[in-house]
């Protein structure tokens, strides 16, 4: 019996080959499901006209009527991309201080030729350029776009990297633990091809944004005119995260709220302090924490919608110096996560609200209540969805692409940037064996093996978005 499937990935290398397999019809069959999985083959295996007798350990996703195909073009230069994320790795930057960096993203973007290129933007941040082999249709079918785009974060995290790795972070106390190294590389990569194949209609932005680990590099650049001055007729923006929990050759993709909102709140209970002795003298600012702490979570087990998911995490309460002694002040420190701008609105204002009341049924002061609004809620819009999924199907294959992947706490500040363009933020799989520590982790390692999978991506969104007269 031989049957054929498609493998996408085999040993942290990354093709996209037909490979026949000479084994059991039982197993033959197993390996025909439209399900992604990962098996050990032991046998003999074809491959390029090559016999290999060794174990692989292919990816198998699905059957070959309905599957995508990599870019050859950019996986013939795996050994370049990849050597530049190791480089990347090796000398990681943090928000608004990545100037090796974004010099070498705008060098490698001149040496491609792009038609246009924009430095220090929010700082550190650089903007190409590229225009298509045709001009976009002056009356465009609202089904295509003449003018989209692509967007990669740059900035690294302040964690010491634990990895036993050739290109480990040289900088004490910087590491790349989230995989922007391979955003910028991906990014890259597409960047190259498409400056060389211009293969679309229309115009094309790469957009490497700084600082988006906490600092809002993104809101910075609107603020210094991403869209009213450098980007102004781009109609449609896309961007991408690795995802350790997704497997390689998956891509993960909903419509609506992906990504939480991310704010932090602030609250100060000023009581009146005393002898520990004699807490009847005394109004307890622990007390009325402790009372805080327990009714904010009432906010989200009686006051929210259930199937309206929010979270309000108290992380942190600090107050006293001894034992004996009832503090005057205490104070606490949390995380609120939402997943709609109105529940985030009224959750915030409750949460002020809450601690008034608490406070005043104690007699205790008016406490003082901060709130740091961090980034709004990641909505992807329908339209540009659909065209992200259908661009991630093109390259792994319909059934290798996860339309209602769940949302995530986490946050994400290329939010702001679908508050003012209509697109889409993909999560792209990374997990495999040796590559599925999570996020910010400082064992996380980005996997290499997915740079193409990741620049194919781009390619075909604008191939497919701005497609050619002639295509």
């Amino acid at each position: 019996m031989v049957r054929t499937f498609m493998v996408v990935g085999f040993e942290n290398s990354y093709y996209n080959l037909g490979i026949t397999c000479k084994r059991l019809p039982a197993l033959a069959d197993k390996l025909r499901i439209s399900m992604m999985r990962q098996l050990f083959l032991p046998g003999r295996f074809l491959v390029n006209g090559k016999l290999h007798s060794r174990q692989l350990r292919p990816l198998i996703v699905g059957n070959c009527t309905r599957l995508g195909e990599l870019n050859h073009r950019i996986q013939e230069e795996h050994p370049l991309f990849q050597a530049w994320r190791q480089d990347f790795h090796a000398h990681p930057e943090l928000g608004f201080q990545e100037e090796r960096t974004s010099g070498l993203v705008a060098d490698r973007l001149r040496s491609f030729g792009v038609d246009d290129i924009q430095t220090n933007v929010a700082g550190t941040g650089v903007i190409a350029t590229i225009v298509g082999r045709e001009p976009a249709p002056e009356k465009q079918d609202e089904e295509f776009s003449k003018c989209i785009g692509f967007r990669a974060d740059m900035d690294a995290l302040p964690i010491q990297e634990e990895n036993d790795i050739p290109y480990k972070s040289t900088y004490n106390g910087i590491g790349h633990m989230c995989g922007h190294d391979g955003h910028v590389t991906m990014l890259l990569a597409a960047a190259k091809y498409l400056s060389a194949t211009r293969n679309f209609a229309g115009k094309l932005y790469f957009i490497f944004q700084p600082a988006e680990e906490g600092l809002g590099g993104a809101k910075r650049m609107l603020e210094e005119g991403l869209f009213t001055e450098f980007c102004t007729d781009c109609e449609e923006i896309y961007g991408m995260h690795n995802w350790p929990q997704l497997p390689v050759g998956t891509f993960g993709i909903r419509s609506g709220p992906l990504m939480a909102s991310c704010d932090d709140f602030f609250v100060t209970i000023n009581g009146k302090g005393g002898h520990a002795a004699m807490p009847n003298m005394c109004i307890d600012p622990v007390l009325v924490a402790s009372h805080l702490v327990t009714m904010l979570q009432s906010l989200i087990s009686r006051n929210q919608d259930p199937f309206d998911p929010a979270v309000i995490s108290v992380s942190q309460i600090s107050a006293g110096t001894a034992t004996n002694i009832i503090p005057d002040k205490a104070i606490i420190k949390g995380t609120v996560r939402t997943f709609h701008e109105r529940t985030r609105a009224r959750l915030l204002s409750d949460i002020e609200n809450m601690a008034t009341s608490v406070s005043t049924a104690f007699g205790a002061s008016l406490p003082n209540c901060e709130i740091h609004q961090g980034f709004p809620v990641t909505i992807n819009e329908d339209r540009c969805t659909v065209h992200a999924a259908q661009a991630a199907s093109s390259v792994v294959g319909e059934h290798n692409v996860i339309h209602d992947v769940s949302p995530t706490g986490g946050a994400e500040d290329f939010a702001f940037m679908l508050q003012h363009r209509p697109g889409c933020y993909a999560f792209i799989g990374q997990g495999e064996a040796g590559y599925d520590q999570a996020l910010h982790s400082p064992l996380y390692n980005f996997n290499d093996s997915i740079i193409a999978t990741g620049a194919s991506w781009y390619v075909r969104l604008a191939e497919g978005r701005m497609p050619i007269k002639s295509s």
